[in-house]
């Protein structure tokens, strides 16, 4: 008697290997983690100890940043997804802090990290002076001019220090995109040309507040409590 041969297992899909699924993913996790509950503070108190760290090297965040997928697809290294994702819930970790108000927000038109930027720089810039004398127009011009990802997320993390202390929103979903596709050299270009378009215009949102993002900004983040496994 002859035993037929096992049909080979299908290559579970990636999860983080388009833009939209990073998006996807970052504002999944804000919707889980924004919030006092004693889960949301802690698991936004982990994400910020990784800050600046290596993903994955951090456990408690991996059902937040690790990509789903057999190891042939994924490699060795962190996938740009997983880069992307880690850079911007790490960020808005770091930015959200004390907050008592969000300071991710869904823009509606996808407004890029630019727009917060000029946001500040109109608001913050001397009498009689255009943005770009403001600091943070400087911090802008070097993350533009990053030439790595790491040198990128170093640019970003102080460029979000001074929006969280004057109180300026970002919304996290498109910066997450925009890291993700940044990584694509055929891309880069057209995602700084974006920031530093949303940084020359004088949208309506110079003069409006943004508006705090609403409870169905993307599915539940996977239980918080899973990501020790």
């Amino acid at each position: 008697m002859t035993t037929a041969p096992r049909a080979e297992q299908a290559d579970p899909p990636r999860d983080l290997a388009r833009a939209e699924d990073v998006r996807t993913r970052t504002l999944s996790a804000i919707s889980r983690l924004r919030g006092p509950s004693p889960a949301a503070v802690a698991g936004r108190a982990h994400l910020r100890s990784a800050v600046g760290k290596e993903v994955g090297s951090v456990p408690a965040i991996w059902s937040l940043t690790l990509e789903s997928g057999s190891e042939k697809l994924l490699g060795n290294e962190p996938t740009r997804g997983e880069k992307a994702v880690h850079l911007a819930l790490t960020l808005w970790a770091l930015h959200q802090g004390s907050h008592d108000t969000p300071m991710h927000f869904t823009s509606p038109r996808g407004a890029t990290i630019g727009s917060s930027v000029r946001r500040l720089a109109v608001a913050g810039a001397p009498d009689g002076q255009g943005p770009e004398t403001h600091p943070v127009y400087r911090r802008l011009c070097a993350m533009i001019a990053a030439q790595t990802f790491t040198a990128l997320a170093i640019q970003a993390r102080g460029l979000i220090h001074l929006l969280s202390s004057a109180d300026i929103h970002v919304d996290y979903g498109r910066l997450a995109s925009d890291f993700y596709q940044w990584q694509d050299p055929r891309l880069r270009s057209r995602i700084i040309r974006q920031w530093g378009r949303d940084f020359a215009r004088t949208p309506r949102s110079d003069r409006e507040t943004p508006t705090p993002p609403l409870p169905d900004d993307g599915p539940a983040a996977p239980s918080y409590s899973d990501s020790s496994h």
